[in-house]
């Protein structure tokens, strides 16, 4: 778990390789701004598949994939297909009720990074990458610090072609609110 932590908080500090300068995709292409690539169409199957490979590990649609990050299956009736593509290329524009990160320290010298599942008088309850979660005692708490960015990687989208953004977009764009 503290290995999972420690490579959460380098993504999210800002290694070299998430850097967010112009935004390219896995070929080192540009990718065009987020309005220019809600006009693009693409295969809705094709984005199912690279959604399972890439965004599943953090999201789920229709109970597929892992409870960790915000839940799409209705994001095509919530968001435009430029707010999908901008939520990507730049996760910390705006993050999502609910799923601000939090960083909690332990007197033990145990770091944490997620979002809070649960608290009561006497525990928290800590979600972190993998949908693992872990209860402390807060009596075990020495700092407690909201974090100012998102759980979801920046530069994720530097896995994928353009090609694989808008499909997966395409794909996102169908869930809808039954």
């Amino acid at each position: 778990m503290r290995l999972l932590s420690a490579f959460v908080a380098f993504v999210l500090i800002g290694s070299p390789l998430f850097a967010a300068d112009a935004p390219v995709d896995r070929d080192n292409k540009p990718i065009p701004a987020a309005a220019e690539l809600a006009k693009l169409t693409g295969d809705a199957a094709k984005g199912q598949a690279s959604f399972a490979t890439l965004c599943g590990i953090c999201h789920q649609v229709n109970g597929a994939g892992i409870d960790f990050g915000p839940n799409l299956s209705d994001i095509g009736s919530r968001k435009t297909k430029e707010n999908m593509f901008e939520s990507i290329l730049d996760p910390n524009k705006v993050l999502e009720p609910g799923f601000e990160s939090v960083l909690i320290k332990l007197e033990s010298d145990e770091t944490y990074m997620g979002m809070i599942a649960g608290e009561t008088d006497s525990e928290v309850t800590i979600k972190a990458m993998g949908g693992v979660k872990t209860t402390v005692k807060k009596a075990d708490i020495v700092s407690r610090t909201k974090q100012p960015m998102s759980l979801m990687p920046v530069g994720l989208y530097r896995a994928l072609s353009t090609d694989d953004l808008v499909n997966i977009i395409e794909y996102l764009a169908a869930q809808k609110k039954k």
